[in-house]
């Protein structure tokens, strides 16, 4: 019964929010991909902010309630009587409300094929922005061609007067070019791409490096950890490009920018150590770079890696969370694996790191052990998928 009432929620949602298109003219960006989008969509946010008026999706507003409640300026409530309220206040939006944004910049995300075409079918994208293919919802797509396929439907969504911007250094998003009817925009660390990024230094205090674009070169620095996050970066600065703002007035813009809680945030913990909380979320790729983060900053400072596990791989879960398991090594001091999936990462990395790899089956179980090991100086990142609640054990260690 619920999920039949769902449907109709969710159908109810999109003819509120095609009405609220119909009266109000807003410039849709777009954003998806398998890793990065709520970065990405920060980034552009942090640009076209100081130009324009946007809105964005909040949290993870990027299925098919979320995204039309986000753009109706709606929050995600719980069945029945949030539901109720939303229809009201939907109905009210969608009739009378005129928007002051003039752009809305929302995340699109697929679990499942269709999820794309589905809330594309009443949300047109003048911008279209894709992150990464990568190994994230496997358990539901298999392959990452499939993810890709999906992914895609994004660019196919664009009319003739769209742009697509895409990153060059994936080859599956670099290909989505051919599916794209509009125009394409391509950013990336390889310099065939139309903005590039190069000269990259990067330490506790930050990540510096040179921005090119045509003629131009521009140095930027960003107070944050985590080179993966320049990709996001070079989207914001792309759109702000296509929205015509300068590569000055970008950069300096993008400047501002900052991760949302427990994504990738450095806070003190007890006994003055640093915490890297990436508690969020987590998948295969996403994992990597954090560690290499952990591993790049302070050489001589003792670095533990608190993994939980990285959910929705499908058949392929085990094979993931053994690579994880040994990419720690020779890159960590101590390892805490926590879930029942991370049992492999636990038996890898114990392989060559005997008597410095723990295992715990939740988070409850680990909290005790890991706030008894943490000494002056250390460096701990904490990540793993939303499920697993990686962000108990930071609230426990922070200062």
């Amino acid at each position: 019964m619920k999920k039949r009432l769902k449907k109709a929620y969710q159908l109810i949602l999109k003819s509120f929010a095609t009405r609220y298109l119909k009266r109000n003219k807003i410039d849709i960006i777009a954003i998806t991909g398998s890793i990065g989008k709520t970065s990405t969509k920060e980034a552009i946010y942090q640009v076209l902010s100081s130009k324009f008026s946007v809105g964005k999706t909040r949290a993870n507003q990027n299925e098919e309630v979320g995204v039309p409640t986000a753009l109706l300026g709606l929050k995600v409530e719980k069945f029945p009587l949030g539901w109720i309220k939303n229809i009201s206040l939907g109905f009210l939006k969608s009739v009378f409300q005129k928007t002051h944004f003039e752009k809305a910049i929302l995340e699109m995300g697929a679990d499942r094929f269709g999820d794309i075409k589905y809330l594309t079918s009443f949300i047109k994208p003048k911008i279209a922005v894709i992150t990464r293919v990568a190994s994230s919802h496997l358990e539901f797509f298999h392959s990452l061609e499939n993810v890709a396929q999906e992914k895609g439907m994004l660019i196919e969504a664009l009319d003739s007067n769209g742009w697509a911007i895409l990153n060059y250094d994936d080859p599956n998003v670099r290909e989505m070019e051919k599916r794209n009817k509009g125009k394409t925009f391509f950013f990336g660390l390889n310099k065939k791409a139309d903005l590039y990024a190069d000269g990259i230094k990067s330490d506790i205090h930050g990540i510096d490096f040179t921005v090119h674009y045509k003629k131009e070169s521009k140095k930027i620095h960003l107070n944050i950890i985590g080179e993966h996050l320049i990709y996001s970066v070079l989207a914001g600065i792309a759109c702000g490009l296509i929205c015509e703002m300068s590569l000055e007035d970008c950069i300096w813009a993008a400047e501002g920018f900052q991760m949302e809680k427990g994504r990738l945030n450095m806070i003190k913990g007890i006994n003055d150590s640093m915490i890297i909380d990436d508690s969020y979320n987590a998948n295969p790729e996403s994992m990597k770079a954090a560690i290499q983060t952990l591993n790049n900053l302070g050489d001589k400072k003792r670095k533990i890696a608190v993994l939980g596990d990285m959910l929705e791989l499908g058949e392929k879960s085990q094979e993931f969370h053994r690579e994880i398991g040994k990419m720690l090594v020779g890159k960590v001091d101590l390892v805490f694996a926590v879930g029942e999936e991370s049992k492999f990462i636990f038996q890898e990395a114990e392989k060559k790191m005997e008597g410095k790899v723990f295992w715990f089956p939740d988070f409850q179980s680990a909290i005790s052990s890991v706030k008894e090991n943490i000494k002056s100086g250390d460096i701990i990142l904490v990540k793993g998928s939303h499920g697993m609640h990686m962000e108990k054990i930071v609230e426990v260690i922070k200062k």
